[in-house]
């Protein structure tokens, strides 16, 4: 009879691991995590040996681990024209502005996942709807993506990164001259 009350705790265990291998730090240099230049527990920053990027196993995406404030606009010009100036993770052209659906894929959707990652000791979690474990400090905020809203281009789709919202998917629209965080992301090679 005991062993039934273990299988949630092994399930729980089986997945949090899932979601470990599934994220990989990437150094400023472009290394992964104890390869090359980049030590096996880098620090967040712009060095070439520091953490600056997330890469996704799942879904093949770099994310820039740096969040930045703007306007959509800004996000979409400004601001991923400087990210591809300085080279960052080794990408020198194509940092951008999320799709909507690309950025929902890092968002934690539910609360067994939440549970999970408050278990293994992370003090951030109950502020952001994210791992941050890999995406350290990210606020409980609205991300911008680069989708227009169709009805009126004068708004775009933004994720917010709040755990426990009632909009399944926590996914809102604004007027683009508003100032929310912005979060690059890039496809791995």
């Amino acid at each position: 009879m005991r062993n039934i009350f273990l299988i949630p705790i092994l399930l729980a265990a089986l997945s949090a691991q899932a979601e470990e291998s599934r994220y990989v730090p990437v150094c400023m240099s472009g290394n992964v995590v104890g390869q090359g230049n980049c030590p096996a527990q880098p620090k967040p920053g712009n060095q070439p040996s520091d953490w600056s990027c997330t890469r996704d196993n799942k879904t093949n995406l770099v994310w820039s681990i740096e969040s930045g404030k703007g306007s959509w606009n800004y996000a979409q010009g400004e601001y991923s024209k400087a990210a591809n100036q300085e080279s960052r993770c080794a990408f020198s052209s194509g940092w951008r502005l999320p799709t909507h659906n690309e950025l929902l894929t890092i968002l934690i959707k539910d609360s067994s996942s939440v549970a999970q990652i408050q278990a293994q000791g992370n003090r951030n979690i109950n502020q952001s709807a994210i791992d941050t474990r890999f995406f350290p400090e990210t606020p409980a905020d609205a991300y911008w993506t680069a989708d227009s809203f169709t009805h009126d281009p004068s708004f775009a789709w933004f994720v917010y990164f709040k755990p426990g919202l009632v909009n399944e998917g926590n996914t809102y629209t604004d007027f683009k001259s508003v100032t929310k965080h912005i979060r690059l992301v890039h496809e791995a090679r």
